[in-house]
């Protein structure tokens, strides 16, 4: 089944890559690549590199789960799949992170990856709890993107399961239950 077919009518935005072994070969040398590395587009990007800060990526993936960010791409085995809901921009404005769901077809990575969020909930001391749905194991983790300096910004969920080789992780416990039910269904209802 497709991982496009796990999201629903009311995704703003998804973008589906068909075989991130072969995006993570190609990257350097790929048309977007080059214009995000071009000095003279740097000055037209440099407020979002500073905004996402990109710049601190690597360290801090790797303070977090011993890995790279490139290491930790390197386990997408197959087809990826990063999705963002039409926002209700009234609740936008007081959500600390973002709403999204993203899947990944791990494969044989897929005990690997269970370890890395295993330790990295214990290194950021983030207690959560877990659900069985059909099965499936889904990981429950308040959570608050760093650094806000919004006065009413509060805690979200991430949750997280691996089915069948495939990661889900998303924002909202029943974002990634529908992802979790839909891969186990063939697609989720529209």
């Amino acid at each position: 089944m497709p991982l496009a077919d796990l999201v629903d009518d009311h995704i703003a935005v998804a973008v589906v890559v068909n075989d991130a072994q072969a995006l993570l070969r190609g990257w350097d040398g790929s048309p977007f690549a080059k214009t995000w590395n071009d000095p003279r587009a740097s000055s037209f990007f440099t407020p979002l590199r500073e905004k996402l800060r990109i710049g601190e990526w690597d360290e801090k993936v790797k303070e977090a789960t011993g890995s790279t960010v490139r290491g930790l791409l390197a386990m997408a085995a197959g087809e990826a799949l990063l999705a963002m809901p039409a926002p209700d921009f009234a609740k936008l404005k007081k959500a600390d992170v973002p709403p999204f769901l993203m899947a990944v077809h791990v494969g044989d990575h897929a005990s690997e990856v269970e370890k890395i969020m295993a330790e990295a909930a214990l290194k950021a001391g983030v207690d959560g709890q877990t659900e069985v749905l059909a099965g499936t194991t889904l990981h429950i983790r308040p959570f608050t993107a760093p650094k806000t300096d919004r006065p009413d910004a509060g805690p979200g969920t991430l949750a997280w399961a691996i089915i069948d080789g495939v990661w889900i992780l998303g924002t909202g416990k029943e974002r990634v239950s529908a992802a979790v039910s839909g891969l186990k269904n063939g697609g989720v209802d529209t």
